[in-house]
């Protein structure tokens, strides 16, 4: 899907004060992961959310689904960030 279909989309589904669908949800987070990450590349390394904005059980859920999606395991995570690799 293209970012500016979801922008679309999102802006329409909120201006009807109706709550995302999950491919919406799905899509935005998609796209964040995949700016997230292109940012890193390019630029100094800042915080994917506000501190305080994402409660601790909010984070770790959401990281653990993206872990489970990505098929990586918490110890692969482990040695990812040991290795200090971003690619």
């Amino acid at each position: 899907m293209y970012e500016s279909e979801l922008r679309e989309r999102v802006a329409a589904t909120l201006a009807g004060g109706e709550e995302l669908g999950e491919a919406e949800v799905r899509d935005l987070f998609t796209l964040a992961v995949k700016q997230y990450f292109e940012r890193q590349l390019g630029e100094a390394p800042f915080a994917p959310v506000d501190p305080g904005a994402v409660s601790p059980t909010e984070g770790v859920v959401a990281a653990s689904a993206l872990l489970e999606a990505i098929n990586v395991e918490v110890f692969e995570l482990g040695l990812w960030k040991s290795w200090g690799v971003v690619s």
